[in-house]
C-alpha cells in the first residue's frame, strides 16, 4: 500500500493536516480494536500482517471507502469511525494519502463468516510477527494514544 522510503503521518490535530483533504486521500487504512486488542489482517500468504488498507472506488467517500475495506477484510462492521490523521507518502514528485480511521468492534463475525479480501484475521496482545512495514507499528502507538485520550 504504502511502501517506500518515507511514509509520514500527520495527525488530524496537527495544522498541516488542512494540507491533505479528504478528496485528496486515494486511500484508506482503519485500525480496528477488539476491545482493547487491536485486530490485523494478513491479505497475503507470503506477507506480513497489517492493518485493513486499500483504495477507494469511483464514487465513494474515503469514510465509505474504509467501511468497506474493514467488512471486506475482517467482517466487522461498526456504527462509526474516528479519523486519527492521515498518512503521506511522495512518490516522485506524486503525493498518495491515505486517511487513517480507528474503530472499536465488539462482535467477532467472522466466527460465523469468513472476510473475503484476508488470508488471516487475528487479534494479538502484542503485534504478530512479521508486521508489513513500519507505518503500522506507528499507526498502532497513535490508536493507542488516543483510546488512551492523550
Amino acid at each position: 500500500m504504502l511502501d517506500g522510503t518515507s511514509v509520514n503521518f500527520i495527525s488530524r490535530r496537527d495544522s498541516h493536516f488542512r494540507d491533505f483533504p479528504p478528496a485528496s486521500a486515494s486511500l484508506a487504512v482503519v485500525v480496528p480494536f477488539f476491545g482493547h486488542l487491536p485486530v490485523w489482517v494478513r491479505p497475503y500468504a507470503n506477507r506480513g500482517w497489517q492493518f485493513p488498507a486499500g483504495s477507494r472506488k469511483a464514487g465513494e467517500t474515503i469514510g465509505e471507502a474504509a467501511k468497506r475495506l474493514l467488512w471486506d477484510s475482517t467482517r466487522l462492521a461498526t456504527p462509526r469511525l474516528d479519523l486519527l490523521g492521515c498518512l503521506a507518502r511522495n512518490d516522485n514528485g506524486r503525493a498518495r494519502v491515505a486517511y487513517v480511521y480507528t474503530c472499536q468492534s465488539d462482535r467477532l463475525s467472522w466466527v460465523h463468516e469468513r472476510p473475503v479480501e484476508s488470508v488471516e484475521v487475528g487479534v494479538f496482545i502484542v503485534p504478530p510477527k512479521p508486521v508489513e512495514a513500519d507505518w503500522c507499528a506507528t499507526l498502532l502507538e497513535v490508536a493507542k494514544r488516543q483510546r488512551n485520550g492523550v
